[in-house]
């Protein structure tokens, strides 16, 4: 079975010129993907809700040829989570920041997500790699340094 990664993606508006950039954390979950798919793979991205072109080209411009804008029905937490479950219900795995930087950004939209597709949600990820038998090995950074290695 090939592995699919979808990354959820933001846009974050600087606090001081009020422009808006794609996300730290969002960008940082790209190059896990990338890292963890190697060479000649590529995670899908995705995004809810209106993201400026020049914030999208700055995704893209990571090495990733496209990325879904989807739409739901309304702003809220119930609305968003609707419209991602269904875009990654056949996707192996899931990444997103662990935090938002603006719109929602209440923090609860990747445990929303996880619960609504009945998945577990490892958060602090800084290591990904595919294994040789289809899993995943996965390492949590956890307080003082320490770190966590989990089989998928």
């Amino acid at each position: 079975m090939t592995a699919s990664v979808t990354v959820l993606v933001s846009v974050r508006v600087d606090p001081t010129s009020g422009r808006a950039t794609r996300s730290r954390a969002d960008a940082a979950g790209v190059a896990l993907a990338q890292k963890a798919l190697g060479t000649g793979r590529e995670p899908s991205l995705c995004t809810v809700g209106h993201m400026p072109a020049g914030v999208a080209r700055d995704y893209l411009a990571q090495g990733v040829s496209s990325l879904t804008r989807l739409l739901a029905a309304d702003d809220s937490l119930e609305g968003t989570v609707a419209v991602l479950a269904g875009a990654c219900r056949e996707r192996t795995l899931v990444i997103a920041g662990a935090k938002g930087e603006a719109g929602l950004a209440s923090g609860l939209l990747p445990y929303a997500l996880a619960q609504r597709l009945q998945r577990p949600l490892i958060s602090e990820v800084i290591d990904l790699q595919e294994e040789p038998d289809g899993g995943w090995r996965v390492v949590q950074a956890l307080p003082r340094g320490a770190r966590r290695s989990w089989k998928l």
